[in-house]
């Protein structure tokens, strides 16, 4: 790639630009240096993702994937975002309010802000309409499956009743259905008394609603755009034909192998930073991107094990003084078991199926499988500060009293630390794997029972990653469990996951918003919109089984702590006995939260930022140095200055 890079100086910047969002809590996010003299930013960013994570679709309502959202949430924007203390501010909606009980939501939206298509030129006004568009458009299974139900359901008034009623037409009649029709307008809590005032009906109060409003569900569709290319093309939308409403466009897209964003003239927010283009390069692994920013030809990296591991290494390194942690979307990463595993001829894999729903086969995973290793993959040189024991992040919702949700779900499991690193869990352990092969041999299941675990093709850090992955579960006892690693081609959703092939699967979840219930709904049973239960652990099609049961019992309690509205505190302990309870069973492994050590000219203090929904890899108000890296000490000096509210 060979880089032209525009220059500005710094001290122009910090005197033409201000914090965005109408600087409602910053004076500026211009980056402080640490020291004497202008610098130099770039105007360009040059960035990265895996071939793995290429986007499956370009349509933010149906995505559920941050491998589509990374790049979309930079072309659409929603009702309200954060700055980058994580403080709400308005994006499309400049204020808005809730009644007494928070049943009622109110957005006001701003006027004159147009959508625009790929090369710049205006289309239609932006307007409270295209939320019912886009509400009527995900509550539509003809339209958008059961993708991004969820949180509709649980907040918005009628709203499953109408995904019910129309799921029952047939495909034609539910595609032409619109939000102006009696059934949506009669059905469902959302209304426009006028083209720039949007108002929601909670089926209850819900008083963290404006969270929801960064995630995928609450995203506008322009019915213009559907008038244009149909449903089916609005649906199967590539970057040419989309409508943008974002800080930027997508110009180029090669797939597999590129995506060039370019800077939206029409963007609502006139004052805050924007690089006038974004280039992200398809790399085949994670290693590509360390070598490409060793060469100048990427602004940032997340270091792999093992390049982090010989900088670390060698204190005369070059990158050595270079290596940072930015502020990074914390989502604890777990290890699911797969219920309704299939064979490769579509039948059901009896002797995983019948293990997986074994309590002590479970639990010899959750106190024997040693993560020491797999958290080292990530952050060699801290592994330990990266185990977590819980599916919710911290930050995502605070007692009355200051605890922290997830604080409260580890206090109830007894604070099981590092499950691998004592002589009584490694007993526990043992016994576990007795008890499994002993209940298990009677139902006739054969050891070593074998896992399918699967890895990207020609990926050399999935298959590292892969290969410790394997060595941990097989490091629990002999003759217990048998990894065999299974190489997808390109996309592991389509390969893998919907044709139930996977008996193992690692993944996290970060926040689409401020409540535990966010979490734990995606593991619920008899619930097509649950993420997780779905996609990875194919709950829905198990035999029956005390695993059933339990998932089942599971399902009761999340359902009854979600129904709690008028007390915040009951319904985060019956949230936390709920999470708790699952973990007990060891119903899922959890293993690390985020921890990956970057080299990187963006200083990630000054981006707005959130936890939450598709505010998490935006690139509004983000600066790149020109320099060859931040140091750890500039670094060090940012982080100083943020927690002083200087950026």
């Amino acid at each position: 790639m060979k880089k032209k890079r525009l220059l500005a100086m710094g001290l122009a910047l910090t005197l033409a630009l201000s914090a965005c969002g109408g600087g409602d809590t910053q004076e500026s996010k211009t980056p402080t240096e640490g020291g004497e003299g202008e610098t130099a930013y770039a105007t360009d960013f040059y960035d990265w993702q895996t071939q793995a994570n290429e986007s499956t679709t370009f349509l933010i309502n149906y995505s559920e994937e941050r491998s589509n959202s990374k790049v979309l949430c930079n072309c659409i924007s929603p009702l309200v975002e954060y700055d980058n203390h994580g403080n709400m501010v308005g994006a499309m909606a400049e204020s808005w309010e809730s009644n007494d009980d928070a049943t009622q939501w109110t957005f006001h939206i701003r006027k004159g802000i147009y959508w625009v298509d790929a090369q710049g030129n205006k289309k239609d006004e932006c307007t409270a309409y295209d939320w019912l568009t886009a509400i009527e458009w995900e509550l539509n299974f003809h339209k958008n499956a059961a993708k991004n139900t969820t949180m509709l359901f649980a907040t918005i008034k009628g709203s499953e009743d109408y995904y019910a009623a129309v799921k029952d037409l047939d495909e034609a009649a539910g595609k032409a259905t619109k939000y102006t029709d009696e059934r949506f307008a009669t059905t469902v809590g959302a209304s426009a008394p006028d083209a720039y005032t949007l108002v929601l009906d909670m089926k209850q109060p819900v008083p963290y609603f404006p969270t929801i409003c960064t995630g995928a569900c609450m995203f506008p569709i322009a019915q213009g755009q559907i008038d244009e290319l149909g449903v089916d093309g609005t649906f199967a939308q590539q970057p040419a034909d989309m409508w943008y409403n974002g800080p930027y466009r997508i110009t180029e897209y090669v797939n597999n192998n590129s995506k060039t964003m370019t800077r939206n003239e029409e963007y609502w927010d006139k004052d805050c930073q924007l690089f006038e283009h974004v280039y992200i390069s398809m790399v085949q692994d994670a290693i590509t991107d360390d070598q490409m920013f060793m060469s100048g030809e990427l602004d940032r990296c997340e270091l792999s094990e093992a390049n982090l591991r010989t900088i670390w290494d060698d204190p005369n390194n070059e990158w050595r003084d270079y290596l940072v942690q930015p502020r990074a979307v914390t989502s604890n990463r777990c290890l699911m078991f797969s219920y309704g595993k299939k064979m490769e001829d579509g039948s059901m894999d009896v002797n995983w199926n019948t293990a997986a729903a074994n309590e002590n086969f479970r639990q010899a995973f959750y106190y024997g499988m040693d993560i020491l290793g797999y958290c080292s993959y990530y952050n060699y040189v801290d592994p330990q500060s990266t185990i977590t024991n819980t599916f919710t992040c911290n930050n995502v919702s605070v007692f009355s009293d200051g605890t922290d949700y997830a604080d409260r779900v580890i206090e109830l499991l007894g604070d099981p630390g590092y499950r691998y690193g004592n002589e009584a869990n490694r007993a526990k352990a043992a016994e576990c794997v007795a008890k499994a092969k002993e209940e298990l041999s009677k139902q006739g299941v054969t050891f070593p029972v074998t896992a399918w675990y699967w890895i990207k093709s020609g990926d050399q850090a999935a298959l590292d990653l892969g290969t410790i992955v394997k060595d941990a579960i097989e490091g629990i006892a002999d003759d217990f469990v048998k990894v065999e690693l299974h190489e997808y081609v390109s996309n592991m959703t389509q390969e893998v996951t919907n044709n139930s092939l996977n008996s193992l699967f690692i993944a996290g979840w970060a926040a689409d918003y401020g409540d535990p219930e966010n979490y734990n709904t995606q593991l619920i049973r008899g619930d097509q919109s649950a993420f997780f239960a779905n996609r990875a652990m194919k709950v829905n099609d198990m035999p029956d089984s005390e695993a059933k049961d339990l998932l089942d019992e599971y399902t009761a309690m999340v359902k009854a702590a979600n129904a709690i509205t008028d007390d915040m505190d009951k319904r985060y302990e019956a949230q936390a006995q709920a999470e708790a309870y699952y973990f007990q069973h060891a119903l899922m492994i959890p293993l690390s939260s985020s921890g990956t050590f970057q080299l990187t000219r963006a200083n990630a203090f000054t981006v707005d930022f959130a936890g939450y929904g598709c505010m998490m890899d935006v690139y509004k108000n983000m600066y790149a140095t020109t320099e060859k890296a931040y140091s750890t000490a500039q670094y060090e000096q940012f982080a100083a200055d943020y927690a002083a509210g200087k950026i």
